[in-house]
């Protein structure tokens, strides 16, 4: 095979200038236009990753040879070169391309590093460009506009390399993505994965990810991904409605009955949990509980049209069908619940636009976006380095491949929840089958805290004198795995002789952010122990409700929206009937007991599931 390289330099020598495109006419005055077509830059980078691979002096000569000869032909400074090389640059081996571009225009990186990265106010990209792309993507083939929204997207990664604000980055290349699934659904997977690089902590990444998994046909894939993301973010309901729909889709109807009816029990005032466990009760052959919920539901929520359409049509005689638009799989009226833009993609998962995602809200201006991240205009005052990563303010792990155990877990955790709530003759089995999964699990990874925390819980719950040495060894060898020493201080709690207040605050202080999880705990081993009498479960009872009103800015990303709904939890189920606002008189002691013996399955249930988000 003649040498492909040698090839491809003979015929650029004589087409390189043709990376500039067509040049554009002279001004009136004569003068030259002020920038090059970014297709140069792009090109211009490529080829010298190209023929850099090949070490080859004459191939470096060459590229030397024309560029120079470019330079030449357009003099520019060196912050112009600099802006606009250094978008094409993410991603790739930079030591051949510094090198080479540094031999072009001397020091070209240490000039960009020193003067263009640090003295430059940054703007953030256009939010009327990105408008404009996802008016471009919903009326014409990409093709015809991919080289302007590759130049679009480049300066997306200049902005958040330059300043470390992954906001605009995210919600641009989750939309465009989104809105590219159509037509180029690798170059969606592509844009949605680089904005998991930036914020993994982000739910709505992960819905999102599974849902173009789906459309690409990798529903296992799809799968996985949602079963990690309800155990890392129990306080999002679309990602267990997603699972459990997708898991319907796929006709296995009892276990999305499962996750339905936890996520009812979670989020009590989420219909559209309500309206997918209908839509499985009646497809899994309980039409009377399924009907039963529709009419709860259209009581509750009035104006909701799904579940009054999807009564009116049962009660008056209509099957629903395997192609009926309320069933999985083909979803838009139930998207409509959530959706309330023109998307006209018939995806079957919850979704979320831009002013959807968490902490955010539709913009019409960019200013208005400047004040809501806090970005305003960023001055950088840290040098620009090639080859630069991204650094998320709060790091986490990769999202799982399809041969991890997320599954295996996930399920362990839906039954061992279920388990508690089922009645006296088949929580037996149920525990039989939590326990054999566990085996399974620990017999392939025993050191998986997930499936460690899991065991301490099956044991609290099974075999209460084995819980507490067994939590007290891995508390001891995890001693920065909070639920670890939680459940241990749990099943301490269930003895005579409850964990002493110092190990409650000395918990509190290695875990800080968690506050509110550990003193809900506490409280509630107070209220197991007060037979009628306080032991200080007014007081900390008290000490919870201050919690209340803390301000959630001081927490990282990835607990403020876990630590609200933990505080609506605890509001909703312990504090029902108590003005929290109040200092809590001595008499609601009463009240409380009642709350914690109607509610002490969920209230645990919330702990739990926080638990398991950070093993």
């Amino acid at each position: 095979m003649p040498d492909l390289f040698a090839f491809l330099m003979k015929y650029t020598k004589k087409n390189f200038i043709g990376l500039m495109g067509l040049r554009k006419l002279p001004e009136e005055d004569g003068s030259q236009h002020k920038d090059l077509p970014a297709a140069f830059f792009k090109g211009a980078i490529c080829l010298a990753e190209a023929l850099g691979e090949h070490n080859k002096k004459e191939y470096m000569d060459f590229w030397l040879r024309e560029m120079r000869a470019v330079v030449a032909r357009y003099p520019r400074s060196k912050e112009y070169w600099a802006r606009y090389f250094h978008p094409f640059l993410y991603g790739r081996k930079i030591d051949v391309l510094s090198e080479w571009l540094d031999k072009v225009i001397p020091k070209l990186s240490t000039h960009f590093n020193a003067k263009a990265g640090a003295n430059a106010y940054i703007q953030p990209p256009s939010y009327e460009k990105r408008t404009h792309f996802l008016n471009l993507i919903k009326n014409q083939p990409v093709e015809t506009f991919r080289s302007d929204l590759e130049i679009f997207i480049a300066d997306h990664r200049r902005y958040a390399y330059q300043t470390g604000d992954s906001f605009f980055l995210v919600r641009t290349f989750s939309n465009i993505g989104y809105k590219l699934l159509r037509q180029d659904s690798t170059l969606a997977l592509k844009l949605m994965q680089e904005a998991f690089t930036w914020e993994p902590y982000n739910p709505f990444l992960w819905n999102q990810l599974a849902i173009i998994e789906i459309f690409r046909g990798n529903e296992t894939r799809a799968a996985v991904l949602l079963w990690e993301a309800i155990r890392r973010f129990p306080e999002d309901v679309k990602v267990r409605n997603n699972l459990a729909h997708l898991l319907a889709k796929q006709g296995k109807w009892n276990v999305a009955e499962t996750i339905y009816r936890q996520a009812m029990e979670d989020f009590p005032d989420d219909v559209v949990c309500r309206n997918g466990l209908a839509v499985v009760l009646l497809k899994n052959h309980k039409r009377e509980e399924g009907i039963a919920l529709l009419k709860e539901t259209v009581e509750k929520f009035p104006g909701n049209k799904v579940a009054r359409e999807l009564l009116e049509r049962i009660t008056g005689g209509k099957e629903i069908s395997e192609t009926d638009e309320l069933m999985p799989g083909n979803q838009k009226p139930y998207l409509a619940l959530f959706h309330d833009d023109e998307f006209d993609f018939p995806a079957p998962l919850q979704t979320a636009e831009f002013h959807d995602l968490p902490g955010t809200e539709h913009v019409t201006v960019m200013e208005k976006a400047f004040e809501r991240s806090g970005a305003s205009l960023v001055r950088s005052n840290e040098p620009i380095k090639y080859g630069m990563q991204p650094s998320p303010a709060v790091p986490a792990p990769s999202r799982p491949e399809p041969g991890s155990l997320a599954p295996e877990i996930g399920k362990i955790i839906v039954e061992l929840r279920g388990s508690r709530y089922a009645p006296a003759e088949e929580k037996e089995n149920y525990y039989r089958q939590v326990s054999t999964a566990l085996d399974s699990v620990l017999e392939k990874a025993p050191n998986n805290l997930v499936a460690l925390l899991a065991k301490g819980l099956w044991l609290i719950d099974q075999a209460p004198d084995d819980a507490q040495p067994f939590l007290s060894k891995l508390s001891q060898a995890h001693p920065n795995t909070i639920g670890f020493r939680l459940l241990e201080l749990r099943s301490q709690g269930m003895t005579d002789q409850p964990a002493a207040p110092s190990q409650w605050n000395d918990l509190i202080h290695d875990f800080p952010n968690r506050s509110t999880v550990i003193k809900l705990e506490q409280t509630l081993t107070a209220l197991h122990h007060t037979n009628g009498k306080d032991r200080g479960a007014m007081e900390n009872l008290e000490n919870l409700r201050l919690r209340f009103s803390k301000d959630l800015k001081h927490l990282p990303p990835t607990l403020q929206k876990n630590e609200e709904w933990v505080r609506t939890t605890a509001k909703y189920r312990l504090f029902k009937g108590i003005d929290t606002h109040d200092s809590l008189p001595p008499k609601a002691l009463e009240t409380f007991k009642k709350n914690y013996e109607n509610n002490m399955l969920i209230l645990r249930d919330t702990i739990d599931q926080c638990n398991y988000a950070t093993a």
